[in-house]
């Protein structure tokens, strides 16, 4: 269950849950199980917390430090996600459908099963993340980088979404034939 007293703090906004990450740098951050829906916490240092299961739908994240945070089946729909760091993040099968993700920095994230239909990469940067199994359909991939990035068995792909895509030694789907070097250099 979620640490009471650091769902209290965050509700107050990210200005007084910030100044206590300063003071508290190694504190364990609990919010399991918890509803946050439409909760502003834009800029919020928020890495290596755990949201496993939490409800976070519309909540406006932009800009948050979210690095090595735990999203595990956690619900974000309609979520504002632009301009954070979730870089080494684990979403897998948390329901990302409809959230804007745009100039996110997804690197080496777990979004295994996650479902983003709908959702809006524009110019994130997404090298090394895994999408094995993750529901594509819809989603706004424009300018993005999957530099080494698994996309093996994902849905909603298709060879026109990824030709303007940085791709090297990107896992591609089946099916999908395009040269997953072709941006490489060497």
């Amino acid at each position: 269950m979620a640490n009471k007293e650091q769902v209290a703090l965050l509700k107050q906004g990210s200005e007084a849950w910030n100044e206590w990450r300063k003071q508290n740098p190694d504190a364990w951050i609990d919010l399991r199980y918890t509803y946050l829906d439409s909760t502003d916490l834009r800029y919020a240092n928020l890495s290596r917390a755990d949201f496993s299961e939490t409800y976070l739908e519309r909540a406006n994240l932009e800009g948050a430090d979210l690095w090595g945070a735990n999203f595990y089946k956690a619900h974000l729909r309609y979520a504002s996600l632009s301009k954070t760091d979730l870089r080494y993040a684990r979403l897998s099968s948390a329901d990302l459908s409809n959230v804007n993700l745009t100039k996110a920095k997804l690197s080496f994230a777990d979004l295994w099963g996650v479902n983003l239909r709908d959702s809006s990469l524009r110019h994130s940067n997404l090298s090394d993340a895994n999408f094995c199994k993750a529901n594509l359909t819809g989603v706004d991939l424009t300018g993005v980088d999957l530099s080494f990035a698994n996309l093996q068995e994902v849905r909603g792909l298709t060879a026109e979404k990824l030709s303007q895509i940085r791709l090297c030694r990107t896992k591609l789907p089946k099916g999908i034939d395009l040269d997953p070097d072709r941006d490489c250099r060497y």
